[in-house]
């Protein structure tokens, strides 16, 4: 494996780490604004890394399944937002 490959691999694991500890933290403490701008960030890093379009190796497959579950649970809140302002 290249050195900036795997290097950039555990630059992406540190980044998703310290946004799921951030955002579970804003959870806990129900603050909803940085609630939001973790979701943004994890969704952010997750592109950057390029899991959603490629197969996540096992190391990392915890943290990329909880990615995938938090941007299906945003999605979810967008469209019920969305329809609380329609209706």
């Amino acid at each position: 494996m290249n050195t900036k490959t795997r290097l950039f691999k555990i630059g992406i694991q540190v980044l998703l780490t310290f946004a799921y500890i951030g955002y579970f933290f804003s959870l806990y403490r129900g603050i909803p604004r940085n609630i939001l701008t973790y979701i943004n960030y994890i969704i952010i890093i997750v592109c950057l890394s390029g899991c959603l379009f490629v197969k996540p190796e096992k190391e990392s497959k915890i943290l990329y399944v909880l990615t995938r579950v938090n941007c299906i649970v945003f999605i979810i809140w967008a469209i019920v937002m969305a329809m609380q302002l329609i209706i």
